[in-house]
């Protein structure tokens, strides 16, 4: 008997055009090659019916399983890929009420770390600014206002508000 396996992932990404879906991507295949795998992939362009549609032609193409970079945050959008028993990965973004396996980068703590070690090395003016226009990839707290998350001698250097994260001195 023929296994029913193409030994093919695909790889539903938001936007194939970001620094970070690039890195995404290269690393991915790399190691799915190591692992005798191929990638297929699909860009969503930041359009959720497209995302869906993407999924579908993951399941329909017989893919061993999906990593999905997601736009939308409704689970439904899976149902294709759960119906044909497809396991579906979903990658820095979690989706309430899925049973998907998630990666996620913990944003606010490398946010953190990184802005407590500019200013320990005296670095003073560097800031972040985060685009509200796009999703979030982790909870913003839930009384809204803003956290502090990084402190030195008590004055604090980050904070997390609604448009800017930033340091202070």
């Amino acid at each position: 008997l023929i296994p029913k396996r193409t030994r093919t992932i695909g790889f539903v990404i938001n936007d194939i055009a970001s620094q970070f879906s690039g890195i995404l991507l290269r690393y991915t295949g790399e190691l799915l090659r190591r692992q005798g795998y191929s990638m297929m992939i699909c860009d969503s362009a930041h359009d959720t019916k497209l995302e869906e549609k993407n999924i579908q032609f993951c399941v329909d193409k017989k893919v061993d399983g999906i990593l999905l970079l997601p736009i939308g945050m409704d689970p439904a959008n899976l149902c294709s890929a759960q119906e044909a028993h497809v396991p579906v990965v979903l990658l820095d973004r979690e989706i309430q009420g899925s049973s998907c396996d998630c990666i996620t980068i913990d944003n606010r703590q490398a946010a953190s770390r990184a802005v407590y070690l500019l200013a320990e090395r005296g670095r003073g003016r560097e800031g972040l600014y985060r685009n509200e226009s796009r999703a979030d990839t982790c909870q913003r707290p839930s009384g809204g206002g803003s956290c502090i998350h990084a402190s030195k001698a008590g004055k604090p250097i980050l904070r997390y508000g609604r448009a800017k994260i930033f340091s202070a001195r």
